[in-house]
C-alpha cells in the first residue's frame, strides 16, 4: 500500500515522513525538487507462527510505502503539478496540518485554512478531467447514465466537497474506474503540533469540522 504524506510548505511534512520511514531526508526552507519514498514492513505474528510451523527460512511481510510528496518552498499555498502527479500514484493520503509556530513563515498556524487549501487543490485537480469528459459526452447520445453521473460529481465538487464523501453504487464506481480522482482517496488528517502540547485538545474548529465530515484526526 502506498500512502502519500501531503502538506503545505512549513507544515512539518518531511519530519513526519522521516519519523515514519526511519530515513533522514533534509528538512527546512527551500523544499525538495522530488518526492521521497520509504517502505516499512508490517509486523504480523501469524507469519512468524507459519514460518516456525513450516520451518521457512524466508519471511515476506506486507509493506507500507510512505511517500513524502514534494511541494517546494517557494509557495505558501497550492500544490505544483508534480505533487499532484505523485498523489495520483498513492492509494491513501495523510494531510499534514501545521499546529506549531514557525517564525520563518511569518504567520500563526491555521490548520483549518491549510486543510481548506489542500482540499481545494485536490478538488480542482478532479474537476478538470470531469469537465473534459462532460464536453466529450455532449456529442454522445448513447451514454445518458454516464452523463448524469459526471454532472453529479461536478456538482458535488462544486460544493467544495471531496469525492470520497459522495456515495456511489457499484455501477457508478465502474463508470468512473478509468479516472484516478485525488479527492476520492481515503484520507487521515494529521495535526502536527509541538511536543509540549501533545496532550492538549484539538482546536475546537478543527474538531468540529472533523466530526461533521466523519474524518479521523491524528
Amino acid at each position: 500500500m502506498k500512502i502519500g504524506i501531503v502538506g503545505l510548505p512549513g507544515s512539518g511534512r518531511t519530519t513526519i515522513f522521516n519519523a515514519l520511514s526511519g530515513l533522514q531526508v533534509t528538512t527546512g526552507p527551500g523544499g525538495k525538487a522530488r518526492e521521497s519514498a520509504g517502505a516499512i514492513k508490517v509486523p504480523d505474528p501469524r507469519i512468524d507462527t507459519l514460518a516456525h510451523m513450516y520451518r521457512s527460512k524466508k519471511k515476506v511481510f506486507a509493506e507500507v510505502i510512505f511517500v513524502d510528496v514534494a511541494t517546494g518552498g517557494g509557495k505558501t499555498t497550492g500544490l505544483p503539478t508534480q505533487a499532484l502527479q505523485a498523489i495520483a500514484q498513492c492509494e491513501a493520503l495523510v494531510l499534514v496540518l501545521r499546529g506549531f509556530e514557525n517564525p520563518a513563515l511569518g504567520r500563526p498556524p491555521d490548520p483549518v485554512r491549510e486543510l481548506a487549501d489542500l482540499k481545494a487543490e485536490l478538488i480542482l485537480a478532479d474537476l478538470g478531467p470531469l469537465e473534459n469528459r462532460r464536453t466529450r459526452l455532449v456529442k454522445d447520445p448513447g451514454a445518458p447514465r454516464e452523463k448524469e453521473l459526471i454532472e453529479k460529481c461536478i456538482a458535488h465538487l462544486g460544493g467544495e466537497r471531496m469525492l470520497a464523501d459522495l456515495p456511489l453504487d457499484a455501477a457508478e464506481q465502474r463508470l468512473l474506474s478509468g479516472f484516478s480522482f485525488l479527492s476520492a482517496k481515503p484520507s487521515l488528517w494529521l495535526f502536527n503540533r509541538a511536543e509540549a502540547e501533545l496532550a492538549a485538545d484539538l482546536p475546537a474548529e478543527l474538531a468540529t469540522l472533523a466530526e461533521a465530515e466523519g474524518r479521523e484526526v491524528l
